[in-house]
């Protein structure tokens, strides 16, 4: 898994990265991990079309058909020390109206975190087992605590100028 970015960009605040994320071309095979703020499902079939797979969690009204249940791993279902547990693998089609047609089957993954909340995440891997995708959404939130670590630690309210060796040095 590598965990690292590998665009960044800085814009004003009113500007909404997922601009930025919806125009960076589409790499062959690759997981496009990222929150429900994301829901852009034009840019999902994208993404499926371009032989790449997308891990996000979806907004609270979006409606899904079960079709089937998956079989869930019991040796994988328990990750103890990992902050969570895998409780469902369904596979999902779009029940929205509008969006029924949406090309893509997807999987609905349940996950209960150690602190108790339950959340789903869906993806349209269907290769990978559940724990390894609940894994991988786990990891793409490094990201959002090394910004919230930024804006703890580091006191920065405005860039003196916005290339990379002028944040660098005033980091």
């Amino acid at each position: 898994l590598r965990a690292c970015p590998l665009n960044t960009q800085i814009t004003p605040a009113n500007v909404n990265d997922i601009t930025f994320g919806r125009e960076r071309p589409i790499d062959l095979n690759v997981t496009y991990i990222f929150d429900k703020a994301y829901c852009h499902f034009g840019w999902w079939t994208n993404i499926h079309a371009a032989g790449s797979f997308f891990v996000t969690r979806p907004k609270k009204n979006m409606r899904r058909k079960t079709l089937r249940k998956r079989f869930l791993d019991e040796t994988q279902s328990d990750c103890a020390g990992k902050g969570f547990t895998v409780c469902g693998d369904r596979e999902v089609r779009l029940a929205v109206k509008g969006y029924s047609k949406l090309p893509i089957f997807m999987r609905r993954i349940t996950i209960k975190h150690n602190t108790g909340e339950v959340f789903d995440i869906i993806t349209n891997d269907f290769v990978r087992s559940a724990h390894d995708l609940a894994a991988c959404y786990k990891a793409g939130w490094q990201i959002e605590l090394f910004f919230k670590w930024i804006k703890q630690n580091l006191g920065i309210k405005k860039f003196i100028a916005f290339n990379e060796h002028a944040i660098r040095l005033q980091i």
